[in-house]
């Protein structure tokens, strides 16, 4: 059973009551500065997304899939095409939405696909850029049953959605090939202007770069490297 007292990032027992976001116990590390919500009864589920407003506006302006394109991404796009010049390995994009992502790595020449719960985004990617082939509602579970792995694994703006971020990066770990690479990226806690969404349901976690670090090195990986965007926007 998951301990909601320790902490997920640098592993300390015993993480400080700091109040309450409604029904949600807001707790925090004081040693890496991870803080996350925590709801007895509270489980993460696809019905949220299809049916929240934000996400299904970012649907309704998403006719050129690299509108999607963010920060985020263009760094990882910059980091992929350096250390495997030419694409030809396989990338799978975890939380995908629509697939933009992974189209644009497809059209860069890698072999890539995505996976994320939320249908309605995945229909949509299916339908407006001809994704039906690399996209799918598949689990990481799944993944691993089919024997399938990975040179590299991207979870972006997805950690801070989870209730047991352990679980889910050993499944992760699971599907990497040797010396695999995992991209993660999520909204830095140290944000100048913190926007609703970044708040229960929709976000259990939040971290702040030392946070992020420790918690891939808790969990195993070997980190390489580690970017920090402040803006006043994002």
């Amino acid at each position: 059973m998951l301990n909601h007292k320790e902490c997920q990032c640098c592993g300390i027992q015993e993480m400080e009551s700091i109040g309450h976001f409604g029904k949600y116990e807001q707790l925090a590390c004081n040693e890496c500065g991870y803080v996350r919500f925590v709801h007895d009864s509270y489980e993460v589920n696809h019905t949220l997304y299809e049916t929240d407003d934000d996400y299904n506006d970012d649907l309704s302006v998403a006719n050129d899939f690299e509108d999607f394109l963010q920060w985020n991404h263009n760094n990882a796009m910059q980091y992929l095409n350096t250390k495997y010049p030419g694409g030809n390995v396989s990338v799978l994009d975890v939380g995908c939405f629509t697939g933009f992502f992974v189209k644009k790595l497809l059209q860069l020449g890698f072999n890539a696909r995505g996976i994320d719960f939320n249908n309605k985004a995945l229909d949509f990617g299916k339908k407006q850029y001809g994704m039906d082939k690399s996209i799918s509602n598949e689990t990481l579970q799944d993944l691993f049953e089919q024997g399938e792995k990975f040179d590299v694994i991207t979870l972006f703006e997805v950690i801070e959605h989870l209730e047991n971020i352990g679980e889910v990066l050993s499944q992760v770990s699971s599907l990497l090939k040797q010396n695999g690479l995992i991209i993660i990226s999520t909204p830095n806690s140290k944000m100048c202007w913190r926007p609703i969404l970044d708040f229960p349901p929709h976000h259990l976690s939040r971290f702040t770069p030392e946070a992020l670090h420790s918690c891939v090195d808790h969990f195993g990986f070997q980190p390489v490297r580690l970017l920090e965007q402040m803006s006043s926007y994002d």
